[in-house]
């Protein structure tokens, strides 16, 4: 890499003297030119820059090759898109911006045609699983916000695909903040399959020089007296439901600050299963179930009318109120909501906005902003707000200040009431925000993570998170090239000041791991030298189980385009499977000529069976294959359920012996899809061929199919009534021929169906 002046990076590759030399950036790319690496670095220090030198590095040393980027969302693969274009002499026609907006058969043709690919995560997983993409000449994925490659998260699948199948494969993994858990960090390295770490911190010597002061400034503000009564009946109300769970031992604690909602929501999760395996005490666990719920709902008011407002609470308020309005709430809402202590919630805080009670954060905040502008009115600021419901309360309150131009920044989801930004919508206001047609962001962790967000002169946290990880990426957003402010708002004695000091104590608990992490960088070194295996796993206590299966046939399963966000296709891409998503008619998975499957998952099942549409799938199913599935994922607690326990069971019951339909009960989308494995294999293995097309006809030339299918496509005839009428007849020639009492002899087939046929039959083709 050339270097005359020591000021710039400048290489035939690179756009002449637009990268400032820095020392650092030479030698993290030096170290991790050649092997899978992981690169810590704070937010602003150049991350991308070390990833456009060392594409250079990999070009060179395989020319020809592909190099694929990847970034969690539309807007942020964007943005690095562009600093590739600006900083870089790589040809632009080749330089491939890939989105799900793109149709798969044109993302085929770019992957054939491109060098450089930057993509979506979700994207690049559904076109691996699909072999849309040939991974064999990539020489190099980048994956920024490399923290994610945890558990399920497309890069994890990614990696795997990357490492098996490329001829030369290498990965960049970059974060500003790896995490504060062990256990966590060593599996992105493992999941990433790293054997080199390369890590600064604001007090390396070789970084220091470039970092800029920021100034920390925290407010801790009294909650008004107007809050009290509101406040007092939702903490008795949750210590009543706490105190419920810690009598069925299920918490040790009845001290609101020490059980938060996060501990409640796991507790929640984990008592499905409780309850599915208990052998006593059921009825005690049911019971917990209920509550848990309420106290859920409890703690998130609480937390609401602390840290946020009145407004917000109000909002959410309503939400519940007409949520449990319509006919499919649950009963746990509508028990919740026709107490009369809720009505009393509700009613002061409609009297409460009535006469201008907010949160006092809103007035600090207020002034906070004005004094900023009047005082440099070209600066940018970033409100960020834990709670979405909080940032239309800002956005009202400052719809009409001539001073604040506020905007607000939230993610793509629609939620009841609020809809969300589109990527296009995202893209549009952040480059509003740096031309300074709004000079305040308002907004929820969507602006937390990666964007080149328009260089901020101050960051107000309306409300503090417990995590380390957000935080430093929330005070990254400041302080890139220039000093900047940061202000944390903070009620006293409330959750604000516990989630404050829970995200201080993971702050040091990371720097502490970050040396570790150095210090195993060193180890995998010293293995590496020594020629001994490099595998993370020495660092790690639990190993997972991988699947070495070879087999000479792949299995192929079709997939339904509606099941292709279901993590079921990640575990069975691992499992070796050869996926083709397609646009099914009937069925949600197709193993065989002969087997399908219906996939339901619990609240999927109880409303197709409400609304009549089960039977009617699985009619239609059976009426093309032989044999059919029908899956229900997850756990049922029929005390919660939306419809009577014996609906329920009577439906599935109708499901197996009316229909003649297997029922496989998975606990998991990782169950379901092994069930989906072995029951493909067992179908396409043993000298039978692979599925190769879902067609509704007959895929090989079997007459007795051909007979079966035939008859089954005639109303109310499915492929049992099919085998039954032949098994009777013998022939198609003779059940055509039998008059409608002969039929009416055949198990199943009534005066009904038998007319339907004959009228068929003798019908006339027009």
């Amino acid at each position: 890499m050339e270097n005359r002046t020591k000021k710039y990076f400048n290489h035939k590759l690179l756009k002449k003297d637009k990268i400032e030399y820095r020392a650092y950036q030479e030698a993290i790319m030096g170290a991790c030119a050649n092997k899978n690496s992981l690169v810590v670095l704070p937010t602003g220090l150049g991350k991308t820059i070390i990833a456009i030198l060392i594409c250079i590095v990999r070009l060179h040393k395989y020319p020809g090759s592909q190099i694929i980027f990847l970034a969690p969302t539309k807007p942020l693969i964007q943005q690095h898109y562009q600093t590739f274009k600006e900083l870089s002499n790589f040809n632009e026609d080749q330089m491939v911006l890939i989105t799900g907006a793109i149709s798969p058969e044109k993302r085929v043709n770019l992957y054939k045609t491109g060098q450089f690919f930057f993509i979506t995560p979700q994207t690049l997983q559904n076109d691996i699983i699909n072999s849309r993409i040939d991974l064999s000449n990539v020489s190099l994925i980048v994956f920024d916000e490399a923290h994610r490659a945890i558990g399920n998260y497309a890069y994890v699948l990614i990696a795997e695909k990357y490492i098996t199948n490329a001829k030369f494969p290498q990965i960049l993994a970059i974060t500003a903040s790896p995490g504060s858990i062990k256990e966590k960090i060593l599996e992105i390295i493992e999941n990433l399959h790293i054997k080199k770490i390369e890590v600064r911190t604001e007090d390396s010597p070789d970084v220091k020089p470039f970092i800029q002061p920021i100034e920390l400034k925290w407010l801790r503000i009294d909650l008004p007296k107007e809050f009290n009564e509101i406040k007092n009946i939702l903490e008795t109300k949750l210590k009543e439901c706490l105190l419920i769970l810690k009598k069925n031992a299920l918490i040790n604690s009845i001290n609101i600050s020490s059980i938060n909602r996060t501990d409640l929501i796991k507790l929640q999760k984990s008592l499905p299963r409780k309850i599915q395996e208990a052998n006593e005490n059921k009825q005690e666990l049911f019971e917990s179930l209920r509550t848990v719920a309420i106290a859920i709902r409890f703690s998130y008011m609480l937390e609401l009318l602390e840290t946020q407002g009145i407004s917000s609470l109000s909002r959410y308020l309503d939400k519940l109120y007409e949520d449990s309005s319509k006919k499919d709430s649950s009963r746990t809402i509508r028990d919740l909501m026709s107490q009369p202590f809720m009505n009393k919630i509700n009613q002061i805080s409609k009297n409460l906005i009535k006469k201008g009670v907010e949160h006092p954060k809103i007035p600090i905040l207020q002034d906070l902003l004005e004094k900023q502008f009047r005082k440099k009115p070209e600066s940018r600021v970033i409100i960020f707000c834990h709670f979405r419901v909080t940032t239309k309360t800002l956005e009202k309150i400052f719809q009409d200040n001539p001073i604040i131009k506020a905007a607000r920044f939230v993610g793509q989801q629609t939620k009841t009431g609020d809809k969300g930004l589109s990527q296009k919508d995202q893209i549009i206001i952040l480059d509003n925000f740096k031309s300074g047609i709004y000079n305040t962001l308002i907004a929820t962790s969507v602006a937390e993570e990666g964007l080149d967000i328009a260089e901020c002169d101050m960051i107000i946290f309306y409300d503090t998170v417990p995590s380390a990880i957000r935080d430093i990426q929330r005070r990254g957003r400041t302080g890139r090239k220039k000093p900047g402010k940061v202000i944390i708002l903070t009620a006293k004695n409330t959750r604000d000041e516990s989630y404050y000091w829970v995200s201080y104590s993971k702050k040091k608990k990371m720097k502490s791991l970050l040396d570790d992490l150095i210090e195993i960088s060193q180890k995998l070194d010293a293995q590496a030298k020594s020629h001994t295996q490099t595998s993370i796993s020495d660092f790690i206590i639990k190993n997972k189980k991988k699947n070495n299966e070879k087999q000479d046939i792949k299995i192929q399963i079709i997939v339904d385009s509606r099941e292709s966000s279901s993590s079921i296709l990640k575990h069975l891409s691992k499992m070796g499977a050869d996926i083709k998503i397609e646009k099914l008619d009937i069925g949600d998975y197709i193993l065989s000529d002969k087997v399908a499957i219906e996939r339901k998952t619990v609240n999927d099942l109880i409303n197709s069976i409400i609304d009549s549409r089960l039977f009617k799938e699985l009619k239609s199913l059976k009426s093309v294959y032989l044999k059919t599935f029908l899956v229900i994922e997850g756990e049922i607690i029929y005390e919660f359920s939306r419809i009577r326990k014996e609906a329920l069971q009577g439906a599935i019951v109708s499901v197996m012996l009316d229909f003649y339909v297997p029922v496989i009960f998975t606990k998991s989308p990782e169950e379901t899809a092994e069930w989906l494995y072995k029951l493909a294999k067992k179908e396409q293995i043993k000298g039978k061929k692979p599925l190769i097309r879902p067609d509704k006809t007959p895929l090989s030339y079997n007459i007795k199919r051909i007979q079966e299918f035939i008859l089954a496509g005639f109303p109310d005839i499915d492929s049992k009534r099919a085998q039954d009428l032949l098994n009777y007849f013998g022939s198609l020639e003779e059940i055509f021929n039998a008059p409608i009492e002969a039929l009416m002899n055949v198990k199943g087939i009534g005066k009904k169906i038998a007319k339907q046929i004959k009228e068929i039959l003798k019908a006339k083709y027009f």
